[in-house]
């Protein structure tokens, strides 16, 4: 009895030493786990801080230049910046001891003196007469200055303010539909624009390239590729022969093209006074980049050869060039932003 007694008490001191030896692992490991998740949690709030700090200095300044900090929280984070067309994506990978942590969101925004693109052609007045004839194309399918294809995503060929313009265009287009092309045709944006466009008149006026009085300018050439300018229109404005622009061009009044100009980048138009307008556009005009209107009633025609394109690259042109100057023109409006965890 005292030898099988002596072994069944070696038997329990072994099963409870292994008993034991579980459990402190068990602790070990949960300990560890306890600590992982904390330092996942610590490099997630370096993450998120450190977007929220790119987000309020992007808006402040417009400054997309990646960034990094080896010392931010206890912590340290790299932020990259990528950006397509109006979509700007801010990418954060933050460290926190061995744990990482990625953090993404995308930032939709427009310069505070350049409205945002929606389409090719975003005609946001009520009631707009339109006519549309010949072998004209409204495109929002994104090309280059040159031509190629674009690396924005496409947009609608046209953006109309109700769903009475959006049957009364489909109508127009109907026998044609080759006329108005991109992600899709026609869209309702009953969104307004995030800038004022009388205050961006007015700014444009005071700090335009050219301050014009109305007219009829002919084979005239403003602004290039490496320099585009802000030419500002007071009046009705007969834009021909082989005019060629680069930049904005901003016109309260009227707009006529006809023959062969071609503008590269943005096309502005708001009516005058008397709230009323008229734009048409004939024979073989081009905008490479987009037209935005903005008048209580408008009469719309585009006829003959036009074409109006959608180009990311053209309207970056701008972009870029704005920003270059600093103050007012770099600061950004922030009109949506995603996050992605």
């Amino acid at each position: 009895m005292g030898r099988a007694m002596l072994f069944t008490v070696l038997g329990f001191i072994v099963i409870f030493g292994m008993v034991r030896n579980n459990i402190n692992k068990t602790s070990e490991s949960s300990s560890e786990n306890s600590s992982d998740y904390t330092d996942v949690l610590l490099a997630r709030n370096v993450a998120n801080s450190a977007i929220e700090y790119g987000i309020s200095v992007y808006s402040n300044t417009g400054n997309d230049i990646s960034y990094s900090n080896s010392d931010y929280l206890g912590g340290s984070y790299t932020a990259i910046f990528t950006t397509v067309g109006d979509t700007t994506k801010l990418t954060v990978t933050a460290t926190y001891e061995d744990e990482s942590y990625t953090s993404r969101v995308d930032i939709l925004s427009q310069s505070s003196v350049m409205p945002s693109t929606t389409s090719s052609g975003s005609f946001k007045s009520p009631n707009v007469s339109y006519f549309f004839s010949g072998n004209i194309l409204v495109s929002g399918v994104d090309v280059n200055i040159d031509g190629t294809p674009g690396p924005a995503p496409d947009l609608p060929g046209i953006t109309v303010v109700s769903s009475a313009d959006s049957v009364l265009l489909a109508t127009e287009i109907a026998a044609n539909p080759e006329w108005v092309q991109g992600s899709s045709a026609i869209e309702v944006d009953t969104s307004t624009l995030a800038v004022n466009l009388t205050e961006l008149f007015d700014y444009y006026q005071t700090v335009a390239d050219m301050s014009l009085t109305g007219g009829a300018f002919s084979d005239v050439n403003w602004g290039t590729e490496a320099d585009p300018v802000i030419v500002y229109v007071e009046g009705d404005m007969y834009l021909k022969g082989n005019s060629v622009g680069y930049g904005i061009l901003a016109i309260r009044g009227n707009l006529r093209m006809a023959e062969s100009p071609t503008w590269y980048g943005l096309v502005i138009v708001q009516a005058d006074s008397t709230g009323t307008q008229d734009i048409r556009i004939e024979n073989t005009s081009k905008i490479n980049g987009a037209i935005i209107t903005d008048s209580p009633a408008s009469d719309l025609r585009i006829t003959d050869s036009v074409v109006i394109q959608y180009s990311s690259e053209a309207l970056d042109m701008v972009q870029s060039d704005l920003e270059s100057t600093g103050g007012f023109a770099s600061t950004k409006i922030i009109t949506e932003i995603i996050w992605h965890e």
